[in-house]
């Protein structure tokens, strides 16, 4: 008679930590790219405010926004190595440790990493296209924080890069500082799109939308977002989905969004650090103007900045866009009024068709 085998146990799958924001985004950057992205930073405000102890790393941070330059990465997604690539994301979770088991018991794939003496454990794991995800939560005040990892000495970029207007005094009005990381956009492999849509639902508990499709000057590209529920956490996906489907132009463009009340004075903020925007087609306000019934003096400074705007029953979306750092990477200016809940979408072909006339600022 055949013996019994133990018996499968069934473990029951913690439930998903409330998300309440980014706590940092990673970009894995080659020395060229680096100077660049520290240029780009210092122009939008950011300040760095420390190195980490062990690693040639470092942080940025406005407001809630905190992004990490890392010359060390060579676990980042193979598929865009050698260029500015965002390697790694942390969301700041009210229960890490739940948000840790959960993805152990979905079999997401754990990432092993080395840790000097006194440096914070945060667990990570790979998303399908290999791009890494923190549990933490940040605390400057709490001594065994991951902000502990790095030597603190804030230093803030000199004018005119500082974004305060000549001859305009702010007082205690900062509206143009950028305040936190909107959203994220991560491009994928097309064999990695439905994967990293259904590891980010299960891991980290978010929901998503429906997919919309848009046209680029290559093809076509499907577009997914997802956010947890009380939307600190934004993601879209995007894949080639027609067309050549061209290296890196549609396949390995990734941006970085970050929020602000006043997108205007951040354009203002990085002219004035000989920073320009991405430069927008006439075609598109002469468009907008007959779409849209829009005050006439808003249209004008919208034209004048670059800034492009779509809106909702609920509010309205004003955005623009930085340089490209290198051929994958670049920034995302987003200024989100009443309700609005999407990303301008209807404005990613005039955004596309302008990169693809503008050159990279490394």
């Amino acid at each position: 008679m055949r013996e019994r085998g133990p018996e499968l146990e069934l473990q029951a799958l913690p439930a998903a930590a409330e998300l309440d924001g980014f706590a940092f985004v990673e970009l894995a950057v080659d020395p060229l790219s680096e100077l660049a992205a520290e240029r780009l930073l210092a122009g939008l405000g950011f300040a760095r405010e420390g190195r980490h102890r062990s690693k040639p790393v470092q942080l940025w941070r406005q407001g809630d926004a905190r992004v990490l330059l890392n010359r060390t990465r060579s676990d980042a997604p193979e598929w865009h190595r050698g260029d500015a690539t965002v390697a790694a994301i942390a969301v700041e979770s009210r229960d890490p440790a739940r948000s840790a088991e959960r993805a152990r018991t979905l079999l997401a794939p754990a990432v092993p990493r080395r840790y000097g003496q006194g440096e914070a454990d945060l667990p990570a794991v790979a998303a399908p296209d290999g791009t890494l995800v923190f549990f933490c939560r940040t605390n400057p005040t709490d001594a065994s924080s991951w902000l502990g990892d790095f030597r603190t000495g804030a230093t803030h970029p000199a004018a005119p890069g500082n974004g305060h207007d000549p001859g305009h005094n702010h007082g205690d009005d900062q509206r143009e500082d950028v305040t936190a990381t909107d959203h994220l956009n991560l491009s994928q492999p097309p064999h990695a799109f439905d994967e990293a849509s259904l590891f980010f639902q299960a891991v980290l508990g978010l929901t998503p939308r429906d997919s919309e499709e848009v046209a680029d000057p290559y093809g076509l590209i499907r577009s997914r977002a997802l956010a947890s529920s009380g939307r600190g956490v934004r993601l879209i996906l995007n894949v080639p989905l027609l067309g050549g489907g061209k290296l890196p132009e549609t396949a390995e463009l990734q941006h970085v969004a970050f929020a602000c009340p006043d997108v205007f004075a951040i354009v203002r903020r990085l002219r004035a650090g000989g920073l320009p925007t991405l430069p927008i087609s006439a075609n598109y306000y002469d468009d907008l103007a007959a779409r849209l019934e829009l005050d006439a003096s808003l249209l004008d400074a919208m034209r004048a900045h670059g800034v492009l705007y779509d809106r909702s029953e609920e509010g309205d979306f004003l955005h623009c866009y930085t340089a490209m750092l290198g051929r994958r990477v670049f920034f995302e200016i987003v200024q989100r009024t009443g309700g609005y809940d999407g990303y301008g979408a209807p404005n990613t072909p005039a955004r596309m068709a302008a990169q693809y006339r503008q050159p990279s600022m490394a």
